[in-house]
């Protein structure tokens, strides 16, 4: 009996070892100090913190000071640097995935509409400082941004931008000396020798143009510059176009090659610059102008063509046709005296008469007046045609006829005639106190 009881327990013993050993999933298994962990999943002196096992004594802090704000790695969310338990930690301030923004670290972080920043998904940089290296990632909509693919620096190494950009242990410099600067092509960046520690030397992305929509230039020295389309060589002059100042070839702001004022000529010289360097000559050295004032206007002696004042090719002024009337049927006109026209319809003051031919005799007046043409400007005007003093002394228009002054009639025909009168007296023909009769 006693022996069974001892067979029974053994059988027990190793049926229950049996189990113990094949029957993990009844173990928890806990995380250990900078492991991963999910809520209170750590060994015994552990917390939980940003989903990493860390010593619950003397606080292993990560981030400083209480408030500070950063964007997540994913850079769809703002993180704030708050308790967690008895340490700091970060965590989740604003979801800015959830409204369709992304988290923009500048000036602080904050959620903001997605301006991309990167040039295509899936590119790799390293960001240094914090040695990361970053991915240009889509966040939606075709927006680009540079996220956090992984922190070097969590697991002790640098970034390194050669072959493509990872992490690794130590560095091996790849650039002379520190301070130097190249152009990194085809993405037009400017790069910067930088002593990463230790004397290790890397080229560090110091400034990149295609983002400001420039390109990289390697002289002087590398630099980024707006695309240039020179339009000449420095130093070079030329005239302007009137040939009445000359210019100089300068670099503008961009650093572009553009032409520039440099000094008019004075007022009787122009700009030559045929034989090479502009230069200023004097103009119509054989003195044979024909016309005052350059650019003045005028019409021609016969009031048909348009003439302005021009230089011919010796510098001399002269009377050049600007337009020919006549090809219109029109006539020129020039009411102001210095400005010229074409005009179909020239009288620009209005007739004064209705039909050429026709006469008027206004009471009162001396002249007879008749319907003309004014040959300049065409308009057709009263013009005084016939003079009423010209059938005597005195007479005048009446009635629309030259009419004798003497309305009273006259006694005697020829101023000195005489004769007697009825008492026996001699009388002599004069022009009575009208001046008249």
């Amino acid at each position: 009996m006693k022996s069974s009881r001892i067979s029974l327990i053994l059988i027990l013993l190793a049926a229950f070892s049996v189990l113990a050993g094949g029957c993990d999933i009844l173990v928890t298994e806990r995380g250990g100090e900078n492991e991963p962990c999910e809520d209170s999943d750590c060994d015994a002196g552990l917390v939980c913190i940003n989903d990493v096992c860390v010593d619950d004594q003397g606080c292993n802090d990560l981030c400083d000071p209480p408030g500070a704000l950063r964007c997540h790695s994913n850079g769809l969310v703002v993180e704030k640097c708050a308790p967690v338990g008895e340490c700091l930690g970060w965590v989740q301030d604003i979801d800015c995935g959830a409204n369709g923004d992304v988290c923009d670290p500048n000036p602080h972080p904050h959620c903001e509409g997605c301006e991309s920043n990167c040039p295509q998904a899936g590119d790799l940089k390293c960001r240094f400082g914090d040695d990361a290296v970053e991915e240009c990632t889509d966040m939606g909509d075709g927006c680009l941004m540079w996220t956090d693919k992984e922190s070097c620096a969590e697991i002790s190494q640098i970034c390194v931008e050669d072959p493509t950009p990872h992490c690794q242990d130590g560095c091996e410099s790849n650039c002379p000396q520190a301070g130097d600067f190249r152009c990194r092509f085809p993405d037009d960046a400017v790069e910067e020798c930088e002593d990463m520690g230790g004397g290790c030397l890397a080229w560090v992305e110091n400034e990149h143009c295609a983002n400001k929509l420039q390109i990289c230039l390697e002289t002087p020295t590398p630099h980024c510059q707006i695309e240039c389309n020179d339009l000449c060589i420095k130093d070079d002059t030329r005239c302007s176009s009137d040939q009445l100042a000359k210019q100089v070839c300068i670099a503008d702001q961009n650093g572009c090659m553009v032409w520039q004022f440099q000094d008019g000529c004075p007022g009787d010289y122009h700009c030559d610059d045929n034989t090479g360097a502009a230069i200023c000559e004097v103009n119509c050295p054989s003195g044979t102008d024909t016309c005052p004032g350059l650019d003045q206007e005028r019409c021609s002696p016969n009031d048909t063509l348009v003439e302005i004042c021009a230089y011919d090719a010796d510098w001399c002024r002269f009377w050049k046709l600007l337009e020919d009337c006549e090809t219109q049927g029109w006539v020129c006109v020039n009411p102001n005296g210095d400005n010229a026209y074409c005009d179909g319809d020239p009288c620009v003051d209005g007739d004064e008469c209705p039909a050429v031919g026709d006469q008027r005799c206004l009471d009162g007046a001396r002249f007879i007046e008749q319907c003309q043409e004014d040959p300049i400007d065409t308009c057709r005007r009263w013009t005084n045609f016939e003079d009423c003093e010209s059938a005597g002394e005195g007479f005048y228009c009446q009635n629309g006829s030259c009419a004798d002054p003497c309305l009273a009639g006259h006694t005697c025909n020829n101023v000195g005639d005489l004769q007697c009168n009825v008492d026996s007296a001699v009388e002599e023909c004069q022009i009575d106190a009208d001046g008249f009769c």
